[in-house]
């Protein structure tokens, strides 16, 4: 009699190899999915991140406007209050000379 090692059942190891290979596929797989999940987030984030930056932009530059337009509005009032003042000695010059023409028609 010759000697012949044991066979071990392969149906039992074949199954174990293909448990171990499902398993390492479904990680795979749920590392794939969380990885797009985490590429989503990020977009997202990033997405967030630049809106937020574009609306930080406009409000600068919508105060800015604002602080222009107020530098502008008190020219205006300074130039406008030296154009009244100019005015003002002559309306009433003209009114002193007009009431003393008056005054010399009722003199004799």
């Amino acid at each position: 009699m010759e000697f012949q090692p044991k066979q071990e059942p392969t149906f039992g190891k074949t199954k174990l190899i293909n448990d171990e290979v499902q398993k390492k596929e479904t990680e795979m797989i749920q590392s794939l999915k969380e990885r797009e999940e985490f590429k989503k987030c990020k977009e997202v984030e990033e997405r967030y991140k630049m809106q937020g930056r574009l609306l930080k932009k406009s409000l600068d530059a919508a105060k800015n406007r604002e602080k222009e337009l107020e530098k502008m509005i008190g020219k205006l009032r300074i130039e406008s209050h030296e154009l009244v003042e100019e005015k003002l000695p002559n309306r009433f010059l003209f009114f002193f000379l007009r009431l003393l023409s008056n005054i010399q028609r009722f003199l004799p």
